[in-house]
């Protein structure tokens, strides 16, 4: 009977895998759309650059360094193949974002030091190397490298999004961003850290996952405290209040209660299954991530030095940019989920195998 449960679990990997990587085929083509017909395939102009590839780089980072995070101190080789595939997804989003990939190999040869890019391309990097390295010594039982891998991989885990933070907060032309926002980075990082627990059944889920999605929910109900008490006709309360009440409010109201709120309830009722609330939370995750890329578009401005020029111009004096994601972009970011779960279902068999061997 276990032969046979385990010949079919094996199967169920094969072919999840096998549709994962279908999926990544399709993305690659829709991203070749993209290269050969940028900045059109994207739906992006001059004054919104950033747009659904972007969004989806902060979700996988979020859900990578997460769950690379916790997977490392609890010492879980099955989460850190999550946080290791979600690491990789990231890269591929970027890549898939910056037009011309065959030349991202200057990132490594000939980086910008004092570029914030270049601590995405240092912290990413290390992620991956020694996410594989803590996976590899936990399953073959290398006690010597998994002692040293783990404070390794939860610093670099942490670094990763405090570096893209960064990076926002230092772009000239992306001026719709608060500083509050920025807690989403590590908050969102943590609802994917404890939705995986979930699915991984491990004692502290369900109060991992309450903890993240409520602190999630706090910042959203905070944002929308701002845009009522906040500093009048400021360029961040202007970009709150087009969320809150504007183009974005019906994402932006659909992610808080649909995907943020109801999950938070569901995960308190003990009678209900905890995976269904973590589905909804790391959606939720995804919808804010998308929101946060976009809305530093919305009052497009250029910086020259040091003199702000807005680009658009409407009778209120206040421009606000227009994105809808395309269908190439649509394709692209199935291809890098597909690849993600690909790299899961394949790995995960061998990662168990390897622990139980280790054990034995």
């Amino acid at each position: 009977m276990e032969k046979i449960s385990k010949h079919s679990r094996t199967v169920h990997s094969r072919t999840v895998g096998i549709v994962g990587l279908v999926l990544f085929v399709i993305g690659i083509v829709g991203w070749q759309g993209v290269v050969h017909s940028a900045p059109d395939a994207l739906e992006l102009t001059e004054s919104a650059q950033w747009g659904l590839l972007v969004g989806m780089f902060f979700f996988f980072e979020a859900l990578g360094s997460g769950c690379l995070i916790v997977g490392a101190l609890k010492k879980h080789a099955g989460m850190l193949t999550v946080g290791v595939a979600g690491i990789v997804g990231a890269c591929v989003m970027i890549l898939m974002d910056l037009y011309h990939p065959e030349a991202a190999w200057r990132l490594f040869l000939a980086p910008n030091v004092g570029s914030p890019m270049f601590l995405d391309v240092l912290f990413s990097t290390l992620c991956i190397v020694f996410g594989i390295l803590l996976v590899v010594a936990l399953s073959k039982g290398i006690d010597r490298l998994a002692k040293a891998m783990v404070p390794a991989v939860v610093v670099v885990a942490a670094l990763f999004p405090l570096g893209t933070a960064w990076l926002c907060t230092t772009l000239p032309g992306q001026l719709g961003w608060s500083t509050l926002e920025l807690a989403s980075f590590f908050l969102g990082a943590g609802v994917c850290a404890g939705a995986s627990t979930c699915f991984f059944k491990m004692r502290e889920s369900r109060a991992l996952l309450v903890a993240f999605l409520a602190g999630l929910l706090i910042l959203n109900i905070a944002e929308v405290g701002f845009l009522i008490y906040g500093t009048a006709e400021s360029l961040d309360q202007l970009t709150m209040r087009e969320v809150v009440m504007g183009k974005l409010a019906p994402l932006f109201w659909t992610s808080v209660v649909a995907f943020m709120a109801i999950p938070l309830v569901l995960a308190l009722l003990k009678k209900v299954d905890v995976r269904i609330a973590a589905a909804l939370g790391v959606i939720g995750v995804a919808c804010s991530k998308y929101l946060f890329a976009i809305k530093g578009n919305l009052f497009p401005y250029l910086s020259l030095d040091n003199v702000s020029v807005q680009l658009l111009d409407t009778a209120s004096g206040y421009p606000v940019m227009s994105y809808i994601p395309g269908f190439n972009e649509w394709l692209a970011c199935i291809g890098a989920i597909g690849l993600v779960v690909a790299m899961v279902a394949v790995a995960l068999p061998l990662v168990s195998q390897g622990s139980k061997a280790a054990l034995s």
